[in-house]
């Protein structure tokens, strides 16, 4: 039997048009139903399944005075998977414009030649079979699977901002990506940032570009990432990790769709749609003034959820089988399986770590099992109830009887003591680091001491540092690229071992990283400042930033 044809309504009150189009289509395999007019066209759709409509925009029903427009409305709403292409005459531009913005995926005027009108419905059959393929990368068949696909349908064809929601390891930035595809913007680019993984100083430049001189290490023009998405999609994961400063920045970006790279007078206009998403509640941000409630509301227009892997369980058989399909070819395994004990124990798993998670677990499992099938043991884990809490390091802890916790802040004296900060800049006193490398050795020592407190445990180690996961990862890497723990700043290393390492301990739940950071560094500049009596490039060159490096820290940052 031959593949079956695709499938096309044709609406149009004129007859010979009709014939004409249709025939054009079936030169090129396309079959096609003719209606003449809006009540023939949904008859039509109730009883049909078409790949494709191609309507005139200005045929009315009857007296009611309904437009075309009325059926591209009908169709994004109950077959939001076909792609409508709108016919329109020389004057009715404003309206093709309009069914676009309902989700049309384009129009062409009526005189179009025949030929015009076969390589465009191509296109967007071939633009929907490539979505409807990216669309699988949803693995599942459950009820909140099949409501997230028709929301990304749904929300897609707009060009308001989407908010996408969910834990750790659900798959944002996938559901983020088939949004992209399913959209008018399809083929610009989809631009994806990780908030977290950038640091404070390095995101406006990032996000906007910068000139060339603009700081030190800017030796040539860079493009942002705005300008990188322009006419396509900008995607912001863990979004609720930029710095408030940079959520200035972006809510202007956003409103004025205008951006200013770093060391430049001039705005650039930018045609780009944001899409957001974070595994923080927002909301609670906002209530600890940590978030902007104005960026919220520009960037949350449209919210989509993405359901975590424990109210999908009936999925996890699927997404099994879809894994080890894949490490099969990975790992040349062609005979990996899995038995049926360990589907079991993996369907009773609560998945806190969600998709990312099991994935994880059946690569693992992969390389320790035997006779290349998975089992129960294989898997290593443990029951929910019973999942013991890492122990502390012996070399750490000074005192390891159980006391009820209470959050250490760095607004409290055991933080923001003097005695305690001037103790760790002391330590810095006699070294020639510059101030961005003394407050990254500041993140070196305190990562891996938590890594060692917490068995190499990354989410817990990132939960005590008030870290993201990704945040964690990044400066690790950034660690063990510039050597910071070895050679000469061993001494610097050790002595900040000692000062840090009674806050090691059952009694000091988090330590808030960034806010010792931000202190120690404001300390400094207002040490040089003083020093130096505001001659700026004297104070720059004391702590190894550019001027620029520095106003925008005295200005804006810590507002001296």
């Amino acid at each position: 039997m031959g593949q079956k044809k695709p499938l096309c309504l044709l609406v149009d009150d004129q007859k010979d048009i009709l014939t004409l189009f249709s025939l054009s289509l079936a030169s090129i395999g396309i079959e096609s139903h003719l209606a003449q007019s809006l009540s023939e066209a949904y008859i039509f759709l109730e009883r049909n399944n078409y790949d494709l409509c191609i309507s005139d925009l200005s045929i009315r029903m009857g007296g009611e005075g309904r437009e075309g427009l009325d059926l591209v409305e009908y169709i994004k709403k109950h077959f939001p998977f076909m792609p409508i292409i709108v016919m329109t005459a020389y004057g009715e531009i404003p309206t093709a414009v309009r069914a676009l913005q309902l989700g049309a995926y384009d129009f062409v005027c009526k005189e179009v030649m025949p030929q015009q009108l076969c390589d465009l419905a191509q296109s967007a059959l071939k633009r929907n079979l490539n979505y409807q393929k990216k669309l699988t990368r949803l693995i599942g068949e459950s009820p909140v699977i099949e409501k997230l696909r028709d929301d990304i349908q749904r929300v897609a064809h707009t060009q308001a901002a989407v908010f996408i929601s969910g834990e750790s390891g659900v798959g944002k930035e996938v559901v983020a990506q088939l949004i992209h595809s399913a959209s008018n913007r399809s083929e610009a680019p989809f631009v994806p940032l990780n908030c977290g993984a950038i640091s404070g100083e390095l995101i406006e430049s990032e996000l906007f570009g910068h000139k060339k001189g603009a700081f030190t290490g800017a030796y040539e023009n860079k493009k942002g990432l705005f300008k990188e998405a322009d006419k396509g999609t900008l995607f912001l994961d863990e979004i609720g990790d930029l710095s408030y400063s940079a959520q200035i920045k972006l809510l202007r970006a956003i409103q004025e769709r205008a951006i200013r790279p770093v060391g430049s007078n001039k705005e650039e206009t930018v045609d780009v749609r944001i899409l957001s998403a974070s595994h923080r509640n927002l909301k609670a941000l906002i209530e600890n003034n940590s978030f902007r409630k104005d960026l919220f509301f520009r960037i949350n227009v449209i919210e989509v959820r993405v359901p975590p892997l424990r109210e999908r369980i009936g999925d996890v058989r699927l997404l099994i089988d879809h894994f080890l399909k894949r490490l099969r070819v990975k790992n040349d395994q062609p005979k990996l399986d899995i038995s049926e004990a360990a589907i079991k124990v993996l369907e009773q798993y609560d998945f806190p770590g969600n998709v990312r998670e099991l994935e994880n677990l059946l690569e693992a499992a992969s390389v320790l099992c035997r006779d290349e099938c998975i089992r129960p043991d294989d898997l290593r884990l443990s029951p929910p109830q019973e999942r013991p809490t890492p122990a502390p390091n012996p070399r750490l802890e000074k005192n390891p009887k159980k006391i009820a916790p209470q959050k250490i802040n760095i607004t409290t004296n055991k933080w923001n003591n003097n005695s305690f900060l001037e103790q760790i800049l002391t330590v810095y006193a006699s070294s020639h680091l510059t101030l961005p490398d003394m407050m990254e050795s500041i993140y070196c020592v305190l990562i891996k001491m938590a890594m060692e407190y917490y068995a190499n445990g990354q989410r817990k180690s990132a939960d005590f540092l008030e870290l993201t996961e990704n945040s964690l990862r990044y400066r690790s890497k950034a660690c063990e690229e510039k050597k910071l723990l070895v050679g000469n700043n061993v001494t610097i290393a050790n002595q900040l071992r000692v000062l840090f390492g009674p806050f090691f301990s059952p009694e000091t739940p988090t330590i808030p990283i960034d806010k010792i950071v931000d202190e120690l560094e404001k300390r400094m500049i207002k040490s040089a400042i003083r020093n130096h009596k505001d001659d700026l490039t004297k104070i720059s060159q004391q702590l190894g930033i550019s001027v620029n490096s520095l106003r925008y820290r005295i200005e804006r940052k810590y507002k001296l």
